[in-house]
């Protein structure tokens, strides 16, 4: 099914004259998305939820890619990585229907459109996965991620306090955003029966 979902890739768009391809992380990509990590602001990269400045990291992603679990997007201007958006599924369990996304861009790159591309093109992916709810989580510091969630029709459903440790041991609270893509009633299996084919009781 993820297979499928992919076959439009590479895509081709054009931000501020600039033709951005976005396509999904393969093994080979190990030092280009190295090297866009590192151009992250410092004060950016602490509150990652990975050390991206340890290389074993990014091999160990790039060598155990699982579309299923993890599907990573990425945004290239040439052979430059400027853009990483992941979707994280569940394959099973009571939250196989839950995906999320986490969403970073190369700081050269803001204010063109592209974060929002990003986020538009997994919800698209989403979509073609059968993924009902999509959430995102940005710290609550990080004012313009949560503006762009919001934009894009997401709504603050929590707030969870001192839940994130930076990667110098920095409290921060957790914004938890949501999108409904598929009203989760409609999951049921009984959802699409009419009146006659649901079993009412047995003493109908």
């Amino acid at each position: 099914m993820v297979t499928t979902a992919l076959d439009s890739y590479p895509v081709s768009i054009t931000l501020a004259s600039r033709k951005i391809t976005l396509r999904p992380l393969e093994r080979e990509d190990g030092t280009a998305l190295a090297w866009f990590l590192a151009r992250m602001p410092a004060d950016e990269r602490i509150m990652l939820k990975d050390d991206v400045t340890n290389p074993v990291v990014i091999a160990t992603w790039c060598a155990n890619i699982d579309y299923d679990r993890v599907l990573p997007l990425l945004a290239f201007d040439g052979p430059r990585v400027v853009a990483d958006a992941t979707l994280h599924r569940h394959e099973r369990g009571w939250a196989r229907h839950v995906a999320s996304i986490r969403l970073t861009v190369d700081p050269d790159y803001r204010r063109m459109g592209l974060a929002r591309a990003m986020v538009r093109e997994l919800l698209v992916l989403a979509d073609r996965l059968g993924v009902a709810v999509i959430d995102a989580e940005a710290l609550s510091a990080q004012h313009g991620a949560i503006k762009l969630f919001e934009d894009l029709g997401f709504i603050a459903v929590a707030t969870l306090p001192q839940h994130a440790l930076d990667l110098t041991s920095q409290p921060h609270d957790i914004v938890v955003l949501s999108k409904t893509l598929v009203p989760v009633e409609q999951l049921s299996p009984d959802a699409h029966k009419t009146t006659e084919e649901v079993d009412v009781g047995a003493g109908d």
